[in-house]
């Protein structure tokens, strides 16, 4: 709704570089690689790169959202997607005049660059409209949010008319690349980096997870059985094991 109420009030006053995103700094719907910092992203972000695709989505990670995430025509209720149950009735009210998609993907979530010259695309009145339609449907406040975003992974029906493909998953890699100046040299050299990132940020897990049942059994040693002690004695030395593995990833 946010983003609507910005496009309507600044319509005729549009920066050339356009960035939506949520107010918190740091969120894990936004960019891994960036620390998942929205600074660093809108820092390091190419305004050359936005002006000539129109259109960027700056998380990028295909983890959710792609290559295949909503389906409007699914009538059973998905935990994980509410709203796609209901997305086939709501398209065809936001779009009367489109053919309901059968998937939409696109990298999750909220944050993306856009250009004034894509956003005014579309009239001012087409906005308003959908600003309305969120105001007025009687969905729930927690699915008609959700519907206009498909939480954010399946491209949210507003950022379909800014990329205009009902599936938008562009290589990471060269995202990276040439929307904020990471160079990898090859995906596969990407996807290398990352299974070590992710590795370590398991392994960092496992450490805290020791550490809180180290300190937990400890506390419960004194007066308490030796089954407790032999549980102790079990991980000494883990965390020294973990540590060494992490440091070796670092390294």
């Amino acid at each position: 709704m946010t983003y609507l109420f910005y496009i309507i009030d600044h319509y005729q006053n549009l920066s050339d570089v356009n960035i939506f995103m949520h107010w918190h700094r740091h969120s894990w719907h936004h960019n891994e690689l960036l620390s998942l910092d929205a600074v660093e992203m809108a820092q390091r972000l190419s305004a050359e790169r936005v002006q000539r695709e129109e259109y960027m989505n700056m998380r990028r990670h295909w983890e959710p959202g792609c290559p295949d995430w909503m389906h409007p025509s699914e009538v059973n209720e998905n935990v994980n997607k509410r709203e796609e149950s209901v997305l086939e009735n709501a398209w065809s009210e936001l779009f009367p005049f489109d053919d309901v998609p059968a998937v939409l993907a696109q990298p999750c979530c909220a944050p993306f660059a856009v250009s004034k010259e894509r956003i005014r695309n579309l009239p001012l009145v087409r906005y308003i409209f959908y600003r309305n339609w969120l105001l007025k449907t009687k969905l729930p406040d927690y699915i008609r949010r959700r519907v206009w975003e498909c939480r954010g992974c399946s491209g949210k029906p507003i950022t379909i008319y800014f990329h205009w493909e009902n599936i938008h998953c562009p290589k990471e890699h060269i995202c990276d690349c040439d929307g904020y100046g990471v160079y990898f040299g090859s995906e596969d050299e990407y996807k290398h980096y990352f299974d070590k990132h992710h590795e370590r940020k398991r392994l960092e897990n496992e450490l805290n997870n020791w550490r809180e049942q180290t300190q937990s059994l400890t506390k419960e040693l004194k007066g308490k059985s030796r089954e407790t002690e032999i549980e102790l004695l079990k991980q000494v030395g883990r965390d020294i094991e973990l540590e060494g593995k992490i440091n070796g990833i670092k390294a």
